[in-house]
């Protein structure tokens, strides 16, 4: 009978041991030889976010989008009036102001009169606001624009500063329209602006944003948030 031999398992390799060594040890090993070594580290469990801190960040982030909004939208947007030409006379006018005026805040609209004809004019200009609310110049005399006279081919701007004369209701879509007067010796002519001023649904955004922006204001209100952050979300300690 043929006898089949079985052949052994091979042992399957064993982990080799971990063994914690002093920071003194020395260990002198021979020209060639190999070791393995395996360092084994306590694992760190992971800090949980502190839910306070996550709030402020959160709160933080929604103020910044709210005054950006508010910015883009009543701030920063400035309207240009196609140029309009006062019938019967050579006198072109282009009329510049911010896209939105709120009670509170000072406006500044810009008025360019340009005269197209051959001859000077001499005379004035008037602008005139349309509406149920009522304008306060700084001061009244500013809404007219003299022209002693204008050259053939001339252009003249005047800055008026002006502001809401009541409050406005919250959130209701409102808007100023203005119109152009203008008179010489021997004649008068009027022209209305398309575009009309609309009236911002909050009041104060300019105000309140210059405020913001005051450097002595801003760095108190940095500073405080500081504070409370360090003590509050991560127990810092003012060193003594």
């Amino acid at each position: 009978m043929n006898h089949r031999k079985k052949k052994a398992a091979a042992p399957s390799p064993q982990p080799a041991p971990v063994i914690a060594l002093p920071d003194s040890l020395q260990l002198t090993l021979e020209p060639d030889a190999r070791i393995n070594v395996t360092i084994a580290t306590e694992e760190q469990p992971a800090r949980p976010l502190n839910p306070r801190l996550v709030r402020l960040i959160l709160f933080v982030a929604a103020a910044c989008f709210v005054w950006l909004a508010l910015y883009l939208k009543y701030l920063q947007p400035r309207t240009h009036s196609a140029p309009v030409a006062l019938s019967g006379s050579t006198l072109v006018a282009i009329v510049s102001h911010p896209a939105y005026i709120a009670f509170g805040d000072i406006a500044e609209l810009d008025l360019s009169v340009t005269n197209r004809g051959n001859e000077p004019f001499t005379g004035q200009i008037t602008l005139l606001f349309q509406g149920n609310i009522p304008i306060q110049p700084f001061p009244a005399e500013n809404t007219t624009m003299k022209l002693e006279p204008l050259a053939a081919g001339a252009s003249a701007t005047q800055r008026i500063r002006f502001s809401l004369g009541q409050n406005t209701r919250w959130f209701l879509r409102e808007a100023l329209r203005t119109e152009l007067r203008a008179a010489s010796a021997t004649q008068q002519f009027r022209a209305s602006i398309a575009e009309p001023i609309l009236v911002a649904a909050i009041p104060y955004p300019r105000t309140t944003h210059d405020r913001l922006l005051n450097s002595s204001l801003s760095a108190a209100v940095v500073l405080l948030l500081w504070e409370v952050i360090r003590k509050r979300f991560f127990g810092w300690e003012a060193k003594g």
